[in-house]
């Protein structure tokens, strides 16, 4: 069936459309762990807290193991760990924390999110960080550039960066 305009639908075509839809089946996606690539080994932990701020947090939808994003606002935590994972974390919540690298798919992927929300800020907050804690160590900084370029654009992360 062809559903070009829904406001012309007839209930005929309503019971067909809810039939398709009956048909669909969602499976389950193992997410890979995520590593930040070319992260550099000189840069060891490092902690970026974000002050209180709007993000869309993923939150389970009734066991179905699907999500839906629900804004919240509260203060957030990265750290970024050596071996390139990261984990995600806010203050005043008992299910407070997550990793790139978790266990389970809705571990990792609520740390994708919320990292995908920020990356551009992170980028900056660690590149300025690592040049106050290592600048004697440029190399460091220029690695720290190229493990996030794939996570934003070259241009973008050219005028982040001056």
């Amino acid at each position: 069936m062809e559903l070009t305009n829904l406001t012309r639908m007839d209930l005929m075509d309503l019971k067909g459309f809810a039939e398709e839809l009956t048909k669909l089946e969602i499976k389950e996606v193992e997410i890979p762990k995520l590593y930040i690539p070319n992260w550099p080994k000189a840069a060891k932990r490092v902690e970026i807290k974000l002050d209180r701020r709007e993000f869309l947090f993923p939150t389970p939808i009734n066991n179905t193991g699907l999500l839906m994003l629900v804004p919240k606002r509260k203060h957030l935590t990265f750290w970024f760990f050596e071996n390139g994972n990261f984990t995600v974390s806010w203050w005043s919540c008992s299910d407070s924390s997550f990793m790139s690298d978790g266990h389970g798919n809705l571990d990792r992927i609520r740390a994708v999110i919320l990292f995908q929300q920020f990356k551009e800020e992170l980028f900056t907050r660690v590149v300025q960080r690592l040049k106050a804690q290592l600048g004697y160590h440029n190399k460091a900084v220029e690695m720290v550039r190229q493990a996030f370029e794939p996570f934003i654009p070259f241009v973008v992360m050219g005028q982040l960066t001056s």
